[in-house]
């Protein structure tokens, strides 16, 4: 029912969120992480939701870290890396898979 939801507390970060669980939580002095509030939503999932929401999440994760691969890449970080594998090939400790 949305007439029993507060939004306004900073407490609920603009979800809505029942007046004694904000009450709970102010009271008890818990100040929960945005990573706690992530995970216990995503516990309380559906499996369907939740097996849509793993699937986006990694994707999402893959495609950063292609994206910082690339960026470490084209900086020049796995330069080293490439000379001595080139180096260990061309001095025969390395063969061509």
């Amino acid at each position: 029912m949305l007439s029993d939801c507060v939004v306004d507390s900073p407490l609920a970060h603009g979800q809505c969120v029942s007046d004694d669980s904000l009450k709970m939580r102010f009271y008890a002095g818990i100040n929960v992480s945005e990573i706690e509030e992530l995970e216990a939503r995503v516990r309380q999932l559906p499996r369907g939701d939740f097996t849509k929401f793993r699937d986006w999440f990694l994707q999402l994760d893959d495609d950063l870290w292609d994206v910082q691969i690339q960026s470490d890449f084209k900086a020049g970080k796995f330069r080293r890396l490439i000379d001595n594998a080139r180096d260990e090939f061309v001095g025969g400790k390395a063969r061509e898979l």
